[in-house]
């Protein structure tokens, strides 16, 4: 039995509406008939994928096969290239720096008393007002932390120095999941539910903060870049303040303690040395430095201003007052 457009797009409108009906219903549906008949028994074929159906041209052509030496570097996903490096960081001495943890009282544990706790979480629940003006940086740093870092020092263009980043992101990742599991802190909205962080709670325990950590680490990678070309004290004052703006929203978003933030930050300044001497890392970095030759830094702009709406100002007045 043949099968044709006709019964592709009865078939993929029947599919679309009911996977559709889960997320939408209608769109499902249409989008479903539309595909099952314009694929006409291909749709399972990856897009981009589909084989010709006859000779390219309306003849036989002989396509000619590449032999090449090696893998093109430059075809490298940077995030799966950092893996690497990750590796070769996982054999030096980093598990010897702890973080540091609240302990008044030195009994080597996180304190977690009643008190403590509390006044923490008042201040988070202060901290909700800023929200508003925050909340789309929030989901961006969430969802696409290497695409934040490379759009602010302009990495676009700039492979290796997106791979620095990408490694610093990903070393940071496993450090971070490493002394989480020690410490097993729980989330501030476990303990105070009414919190109602603005995204969705992460699945692994708040101590340290891993957005502080990773965004600390790639300051002090980026600042052993600039270094050697001359760009460092022009970009040390805004790499600190966006490492630290970072952290701060993780805490407006109502996913961690400042004492997550305080060590996420230390951690990072302990594994920047450590990555320091990885010679992968140190071939990127050297390799990243070739990309900012003959770039100079003009005069600083200043404070830029920023658009404030009004509800975002009463909110953030509001919350000064309350918690000064």
């Amino acid at each position: 039995m043949s099968f044709g457009a006709k019964d592709g797009g009865a078939d993929g409108g029947a599919d679309g509406g009911a996977d559709g009906g889960a997320d939408g219903g209608a769109d499902g549906g249409a989008d479903g008939g539309a595909d099952g008949g314009a694929g006409s028994g291909l749709a399972s074929a990856p897009s981009g994928s589909i084989p010709f159906m006859e000779p390219l041209g309306g003849r036989d052509i002989s396509y000619p096969i590449l032999f090449a030496g090696s893998y093109l570097d430059s075809a490298w996903d940077p995030a799966l290239f950092a893996q690497a490096i990750v590796a070769e960081f996982g054999g030096t001495a980093w598990r010897q720096v702890p973080p540091p943890f609240p302990d008044p009282n030195n009994t080597g544990k996180p304190d977690r008393s009643k008190q403590m706790v509390a006044v923490e979480i008042k201040r988070m629940l202060m901290l909700r007002y800023r929200r508003a003006g925050r909340l789309a940086e929030i989901m961006h740093q969430s969802n696409d932390l290497l695409g934040v870092w490379t759009h602010f020092v302009s990495a676009r263009g700039r492979p290796h120095t997106t791979r620095v980043i990408a490694a610093a992101i990903a070393v940071g990742h496993m450090v971070g999941m490493y002394w989480k599991q020690k410490y097993m802190q729980p989330r501030p909205s476990q303990l105070a539910p009414a919190l109602m962080p603005v995204i969705p709670v992460p699945a692994h325990p708040s101590f340290p903060s891993n957005h502080s950590l990773q965004s600390h680490l790639v300051r002090f990678c980026l600042l052993q870049l600039f270094e050697s070309c001359g760009l460092k004290a022009h970009f040390a004052a805004p790499l600190e303040a966006m490492a630290d703006r970072i952290a701060e929203n993780r805490e407006i978003a109502g996913v961690h303690y400042d004492w997550d933030s305080r060590a996420g930050a230390f951690l990072a300044e302990a594994a920047a040395g450590f990555l320091a001497t990885v010679p992968l890392f140190q071939a990127e970095l050297n390799a990243a430095k070739g990309e900012w030759g003959g770039i100079q830094s003009g005069p600083g702009l200043g404070q830029l201003p920023v658009p404030r709406d009004l509800a975002t100002v009463v909110a953030e007045k509001v919350a000064d007052i309350i918690n000064p």
